[in-house]
């Protein structure tokens, strides 16, 4: 092995997870390229060379492929199974479900079992199970078994990939906890016992708020925390504070340290032994998460070598216990936040001689917080797909304020849990003063002064260009080489603007049908970004209200927006009043910059005087007429007349992407076709958007055959209850050798173009 070069070990398997993840076998080959020129140069040995490739070979086939998974247990909605097996997560429980992962005995299968509170059990016989659910339990379940819904739009989240990269490959639906019995408890059941016990003390003794912090901060539970708080730090990048790591696992070793030998209780040789046991239980009373499972581990090896005849440096020490948990749980290399963990802890020890050379406790901690933000930047830009410039200033204030004032005040309530309250509530009055506080300026801050930019993914060789880049500006800073460090620091925020203004250089332009069910949302991107256009913006809607529902525009449209870069929108046209087709546009008015709304004549008023309150403009179309925008040219061809019906009075649009016409035609249905061809009796397209999602009521074989579409495009909900498409609209299209793709079975369709050529791509293909 070679001493003080584990990082490249670590590098080697970071490598070959991401080429198991993506499927891309360009970074392990330029890898292996490099580790050969090291090897003619001298710098590594045949032998070490030779066990990086056992290492590369054994993690490839160690890591979960998911393009290969199989599925061992048979499926179907209706089915009800019964499994047998043992409880290999911790128990979550909040107001509205119950949840853990199950091993089946069996099959040895991982199951996510879901319990979702209702009526029909009583709280009583709920809390009755819950309270005797531990890790390692042996428990019988009955319920209804399937398998993670998949993403089916760019940038969505998928939820089947990442419970496989949990090791899960079902979630299993329990209709009530009768269904739930499990054994006595297993031995490591005490602590996690213990866990709950010291949550429920710490709710009954502090008030509301302070025993929410505690638990988040000293628990690892964040389940009392309201959700805009936890929202609020998420979008400032404070997460971190929230996840119990090396700040806080350093905080409690240096209060152990404090009470037991400044205080001359113990020898250090004697606490050190109390911290290599405590410690490891620690991180399972504070919920197990992998970042306080690394800031355990790191002290428990670096006290364990002190007593051992090798000395190994601090990132030798990271690289063991990387390698260690690596090992012992092959699944949480996908996890994000032992990502970002390692991500920071390498960047604090790789600048541990900068740090030290700061003399200000105050200033280094300031140093802390930006080098910490700067290594985390890919990881968050690729996840979430933008970065808040100002998050970087607000960690500098509030990292501190949390380090030095309320996780070391949250542990001493926690250890003050057996004191009288009179002791304690003075301290209370105190941070819950200065704390509403800080809360009310970071929701102010948040209020007034949210700009993020909003980037959209990243390769791998611009996130390695990054680091490079990072890195050797830090190198020059710890040198003393300032007008260097300086130059390479402008050339970071250089690289960083580069990663945003990239659709602005790039020649190919997208036209996206996502697949929101049964609804309609087209998203066009044309080239070098000169315009961002939406045809139509539809929402799932809510039958006993009436009103569009969020989820379409939370889980689908904002997600790909941020993934690519778009923030602002040029043009929405809009066929028609109907939810399923203008449903979330409120939403997207509200996050983000939109222009302009084109809509058809006869368009209901009540929709566009809330859209104007939010300055977006309102351009009622005169039909038939021809707009440009951003210099595309849209011809808008229907309706004349009005035909006392929204579906009929669809706006329809004729244009062109590269080489490829188009028509739109939203839910136009038979009458308002005959009436186009009417007006327009020589016009052709190459795309066909289906109207009406495939209904019967549209797609006349006169459109068909006068038009002479290639493609057909059709936005329909899978298994929807209006049974679209129809079978006659589809037996046209396929009489007529017109290509189709369709959301229910494709997901997402989208079309890639420059000025001379273009291709569909389907997103589940």
């Amino acid at each position: 092995m070679m001493k003080n070069y584990y990082y490249m070990y670590v590098f080697a398997v970071v490598l070959t997870a991401y080429t198991v993840k993506t499927t891309r076998l360009y970074p392990l080959l330029i890898y292996i390229i490099l580790l050969l020129i090291l090897l003619m140069w001298k710098r590594i040995t045949i032998v070490h060379f030779l066990v990086f490739l056992c290492l590369i070979s054994f993690f490839y086939h160690y890591f979960p492929h998911s393009t290969s998974e199989k599925f061992e247990i048979e499926t179907a909605e209706t089915m009800v199974h019964t499994f047998s097996g043992k409880i290999v997560t911790s128990p979550i429980t909040t107001d509205t479900y119950v949840q853990f992962s199950l091993k089946e005995e069996n099959t040895n299968e991982r199951i996510l079992v879901t319990y979702f509170k209702n009526e029909t059990d009583k709280s009583e016989q709920v809390n009755h199970v819950v309270e005797r659910l531990y890790f390692g339990n042996t428990c019988t379940i009955r319920g209804k078994l399937a398998r993670p819904e998949r993403a089916t739009n760019p940038y969505q989240f998928d939820y089947r990939t990442y419970l496989y990269e949990k090791g899960i490959k079902y979630v299993l639906d329990v209709a009530t906890m009768k269904n739930v019995t499990c054994l006595p408890p297993s031995q490591i059941a005490p602590i996690l016992s213990l866990r709950q016990t010291l949550i429920d003390k710490a709710m009954l003794k502090y008030d509301a708020d302070v025993a929410a912090w505690i638990q988040a901060l000293v628990l690892g539970n964040r389940s009392s925390l309201d959700d805009e708080t936890i929202e609020l730090f998420q979008r400032w990048s404070l997460s971190h504070i929230l996840a119990i790591s090396g700040l806080h696992v350093g905080i409690i070793t240096s209060i152990i340290y404090f009470l037991f030998i400044r205080l001359r209780m113990l020898t250090v040789e004697v606490v050190e032994c109390i911290l290599i046991i405590f410690l490891p239980l620690y991180a399972l009373i504070a919920g197990g998460a992998p970042s306080v499972w690394r800031a355990s581990l790191m002290i428990v090896v670096v006290l364990l070598l002190r007593r051992s005849t090798y000395r190994f440096n601090y990132a030798d020490i990271v690289s063991i216990v990387f390698l260690v948990l690596v090992i012992i749980d092959k699944y949480i290399i996908f996890d994000i936040g032992f990502q970002l963990s390692f991500a920071v802890t390498y960047s604090l020890v790789f600048s541990s001689e900068l740090i030290r050379q700061t003399k200000s406790n105050l200033f280094r901690v300031f140093q802390i917080s930006f080098i910490s933000q700067m290594a985390i930047l890919p990881f968050q830009i690729d996840y979430f797909h933008l970065f808040q410039p100002l998050s970087i200033i607000v960690n500098l204030f509030v990292v501190p304020y949390f380090s030095f004032f309320v996780i070391p005040l949250m542990f001493f309530f926690f250890i003050a849990l057996p004191v009288p309250t009179l002791m304690t509530s003075p301290l209370e009055v105190l941070f819950r003063l200065i704390h509403e506080h800080l809360l009310h300026i970071l929701f102010y801050i948040d209020e007034h002064v949210y700009y993020p930019f909003i980037i959209g993914e990243l390769s791998l060789i611009e996130v390695c260009f990054y680091y490079v880049v990072f890195m050797t500006m830090m190198r020059t800073l710890q040198a003393k080489r300032i007008n260097h460090s300086f130059s390479y620091g402008v050339l970071l925020v250089c690289v960083v603007v580069l990663f945003a203004v990239r659709p602005y250089v790039s020649p190919v332009g997208i036209v996206t049908m996502l697949d929101i069910g049964q609804g309609d949302a087209i998203i066009i991107e044309l080239p070098y970004r000169r315009g961002v256009f939406f045809i139509d913006a539809g929402a799932t809607v809510s039958f006993a209200q009436d009103e569009p529902s969020s989820r379409v525009f939370k889980q689908i449209i904002k997600p790909y927006m941020y993934g690519r870069g778009i923030h602002k929108i040029d043009t929405i046209f809009l066929s028609h009043e109907h939810l399923d087709h203008i449903g979330s546009v409120s939403y997207i008015i509200e996050h983000f910059q939109v222009d302009e709304i084109v809509v058809p004549p006869y368009f209901e008023q009540k929709y566009l005087q809330a859209w104007k309150e939010n300055n977006v403009h309102i351009t009622e179309a005169s039909i038939p007429s021809t707009i440009i925008r951003n210099n595309h040219l849209f011809q808008l061809l229907s309706p004349t007349s009005d035909f006392q019906s929204a579906n009929e009075n669809s706006l329809v649009l004729w244009t062109k992407f590269g080489e490829m016409s188009w028509l739109f035609t939203g839910d136009m249905e038979e009458q308002a076709e005959r009436k186009l061809l009417q007006l327009f009796p020589n016009i052709t397209f190459d795309v066909l958007k289906v109207a009406h999602h495939g209904s019967n009521t549209s797609t006349d074989r006169s459109i068909v055959q006068n038009g002479k579409p290639n493609v057909a495009l059709i936005p329909v909900g899978k298994g929807n209850r209006y049974g679209h498409p129809a079978t006659d609209v589809i037996n046209l299209l396929e009489e007529e050798k017109v290509n189709i793709f369709r959301t229910d079975e494709m997901g997402a369709i989208q079309y890639y173009f420059t000025e001379s050529e273009g291709r569909f791509v389907p997103f589940l293909e």
